[in-house]
């Protein structure tokens, strides 16, 4: 069995936690065929870094990433940092012959994320970023029953991901800023359901888009009374899309959604049939289908598992880290059997070509293209 060791970066704070028990619990998974060993955990605060690794089963720790990063000893590098932080260490980790899974986004602009996108590309390793939503249930399941047909052409998608945190996180750090978190709702949760709408129908042609700030940067939170700054991004944004395929979309994205505290939501309508789900029932799934009788038309209920990866029969839960666990899972299998992972650089560069639209219409009001959208997808 091949043996991998990881080093994470960045994983002193909330991801690093996910991230180490989704290492722990991947290595459970069958038909991994890799053992997977958390070498190193890194923080640019060497106290923080020496609690984290010995708290969440890392055999070592470090503050500085480059020397990790050219350790012969390690074969992946995890990035959890903030995200002005990606493109450098991720570019530092391919020349270095690691392969890289890197959280969203990629980084906060579209140019270099292209570029990073062209250089994975060309390095030879195997790269991955965290769009972790793509692997829960419900997503596998409505991606195999639009692959084979069973809903017809996809016609419109509507998608959503809301919640509250806008009203009572203390303080959102590097994400109350675009010069270090870009987007704010847009690239923070509607980054995730623009990945999950790549995934079910393929990539974003063309966008028209609102959206709103609700605070100055100084404050510790962007509180929604207060008056918004040009370094504020927004706090709330909607937008109408059109896919390469030619399905219609809406989506919305919020920070301030009372009462929503992860709520994502994605109804697809097909020429047979719709299906729905949401994250906070994420072990189902509700489908239609045209040709029901009329007595017995609308949504019927369907339990989604992922039997091939837990447990042999579905329905008996699924969270957060198993999410998680099961798009590293599929990391490694792409590394043991030298095939390309999704959702890539490539995927990646996408998403944020179409976050950085969204904001763009969002000033223009016009309808912005989106270049990359001619480009092969994950669809």
């Amino acid at each position: 069995m091949k043996e991998l060791r990881v080093a994470l970066i960045g994983g002193a704070g909330f991801m690093g936690k996910a991230h180490s028990l989704a290492y722990a619990h991947a290595g459970f998974l069958d038909g991994l065929d890799a053992r997977l060993v958390r070498e190193v955990l890194v923080d640019v605060d060497a106290g923080a870094a020496a609690k984290a690794a010995a708290q969440l089963g890392w055999n070592r720790s470090s503050d500085n990433w480059r020397d990790v990063i050219a350790d012969a000893a390690i074969d992946i590098v995890d990035i959890v940092t903030p995200p002005q932080m990606h493109a450098e260490i991720a570019s530092a980790a391919m020349a270095a012959g690691k392969h890289v899974f890197c959280e969203k986004p990629i980084t906060n602009d579209g140019h270099e994320a292209a570029e990073l996108a062209i250089a994975a590309a060309s390095s030879g390793v195997v790269n991955q970023v965290g769009f972790n939503y793509r692997f829960t249930p419900m997503l596998t399941h409505a991606k195999s029953m639009l692959a084979a047909g069973d809903l017809g052409r996809p016609l419109q998608l509507r998608a959503s991901y809301l919640a509250d945190g806008g009203f009572w996180v203390p303080d959102f750090g590097w994400r109350k800023k675009r010069s270090t978190g870009g987007s704010g709702a847009t690239g923070d949760l509607g980054s995730h359901v623009i990945d999950m709408a790549l995934f079910l129908c393929g990539r974003i042609k063309r966008v028209v888009a609102l959206d709103r700030s609700y605070a100055h940067a100084s404050a510790g939170n962007w509180g929604p009374d207060e008056v918004p700054d040009a370094d504020v991004p927004d706090g709330g944004a909607m937008w109408l899309a059109e896919f390469a395929n030619g399905t219609m979309g809406t989506f919305s994205a919020s920070f301030y959604s009372a009462g929503r505290a992860n709520a994502i939501r994605m109804e697809v309508d097909g020429s047979k049939g719709a299906l729905q789900f949401d994250w906070n029932k994420n072990n189902e799934i509700q489908l239609a289908f045209v040709d029901d009788p009329m007595d017995k038309a609308g949504f019927r209920h369907v339990i989604a598992g992922e039997p091939s990866l837990w447990y042999p029969i579905p329905g008996l839960g699924y969270g957060y880290v198993d999410g998680s666990a099961a798009q590293l899972a599929s990391f490694v299998r792409a590394i043991v059997s030298g095939t390309p992972a999704a959702p890539d650089f490539s995927d990646a560069a996408h998403v944020q070509e179409v976050v950085e639209a969204v904001a763009r219409s969002a000033q223009t009001r016009d309808w912005i293209d989106i270049a990359s959208a001619s480009k092969e997808g994950q669809a």
